[in-house]
């Protein structure tokens, strides 16, 4: 579930395990916030032609602006897009801790 534009203040969320076999069953909880003044990614790769399987390295920022709180880390995405803006893959960048 993705809510754009969220009202400040705290917010609680359930789950409903509404088709759980006999027994118990486990699951993963994440939640995710985006705020730029967190920081960035800055991708420094040119526009090129790759052909289908092909793999390089690519030159990036990683620019942290918070120190992540308490249980908390900093995640930034990288994605590898088309000339027609389709997505083919992506890659996470997780920041665990920042010195202030």
């Amino acid at each position: 579930m993705t809510i754009a534009n969220p009202a400040p203040g705290r917010w609680l969320v359930a789950v409903d395990g509404f088709a759980v076999p006999s027994g118990t069953t486990a699951y993963d909880y994440v939640d995710v916030f985006v705020n730029t003044a967190f920081g960035g990614v800055s991708i420094t790769d040119a526009n090129a032609l790759r052909p289908n399987g092909a793999s390089w390295v690519v030159p990036g920022i990683v620019t942290a602006n918070a120190v992540p709180a308490p249980g908390r880390v900093l995640l930034g995405q990288a994605r590898v897009i088309t000339d027609v803006n389709a997505q083919l893959g992506s890659a996470d960048v997780v920041v665990q801790s920042v010195a202030p």
